[in-house]
C-alpha cells in the first residue's frame, strides 16, 4: 500500500513539475493581457473625456473665437479670412483681451485696412473688429509693404505671429487711444510679410 502511495506522490509531482512551466506561461500571458487592457481602458475613458472638457466647458468655449460663415472664405472677392493658431480670429473675443493668443501664427488674406500708425496699420472687418500689425524693419527688408504704401481700405494679406507688447510703446509713435487699446489687448500681430491684394 505505501508503495502504490509512494508511486502515486511521485507521478503527481513529475506530474506538478512539467506543468508548472504552463502554469507560470499562463500566469505571465494573464498580467501581460491585464496591463493591455488596463491601458486601454485608461485611454478609452481619459482622452474622451479630455476632449470633451477642451470642446464642451464654457472657459473652452470662450478661448476659441466663433466665426460668421460669411468670413469663411479663401479671401478673394474681398472676403477676409484670418486665422491665428488655425483658428478663425475675428469676431475677437468680447473683452478685446488677445492673450490668449500668445505667439501664435496668424495667416491672412483679402482683410481691408481700417486706419494707419507710425510703424503699423489696423486691420479688421471694421473699426471695432480690427487687430494692430506692426511692421518691422526686417519684414520691409524681405519683402513686405512699407507702410508708406498703404492706404485705408485697401486690402492685404498677413503673415505673422502674435506677440507681447513691448515694454515702451513710445518709440512707436502711437496716439493715446490706440496704445489704450493695444494694452487692452495685450497682443499685436508682429508681421513678417504684408502684400496688397487690391
Amino acid at each position: 500500500m505505501s508503495i502504490l502511495k509512494a508511486e502515486a506522490s511521485e507521478v503527481a509531482f513529475d506530474l506538478n513539475r512539467k506543468i508548472e512551466p504552463i502554469r507560470m506561461l499562463l500566469a505571465y500571458v494573464g498580467a501581460f493581457i491585464a496591463m493591455v487592457l488596463a491601458v486601454v481602458a485608461i485611454v478609452w475613458v481619459v482622452q474622451p473625456a479630455s476632449r470633451v472638457q477642451l470642446r464642451d466647458t464654457p472657459a473652452a468655449r470662450e478661448s476659441i473665437p466663433v466665426v460668421d460663415n460669411a468670413l469663411i472664405s479663401d479671401g478673394r472677392e474681398g472676403r477676409p479670412l484670418s486665422l491665428v493658431a488655425g483658428f478663425p480670429m475675428f469676431p475677437l473675443p468680447g473683452d478685446g483681451v488677445l492673450t490668449r493668443w500668445n505667439d501664435a501664427p496668424v495667416v491672412s488674406q483679402a482683410v481691408p485696412v481700417q486706419s494707419l500708425a507710425r510703424n503699423g496699420f489696423w486691420m479688421g472687418i471694421d473699426q471695432v473688429q480690427r487687430v494692430y500689425v506692426n511692421i518691422p524693419n526686417s519684414a520691409v527688408d524681405h519683402g513686405a509693404v512699407p507702410l508708406g504704401n498703404l492706404q485705408i481700405g485697401q486690402l492685404v494679406n498677413v503673415t505673422g505671429r502674435m506677440q507681447a507688447l513691448p515694454d515702451n510703446l513710445l518709440p512707436f509713435g502711437l496716439d493715446m487711444a490706440t496704445q489704450s487699446k493695444l494694452e487692452t489687448a495685450g497682443r499685436w500681430l508682429v508681421a513678417n510679410d504684408v502684400r496688397v491684394v487690391r
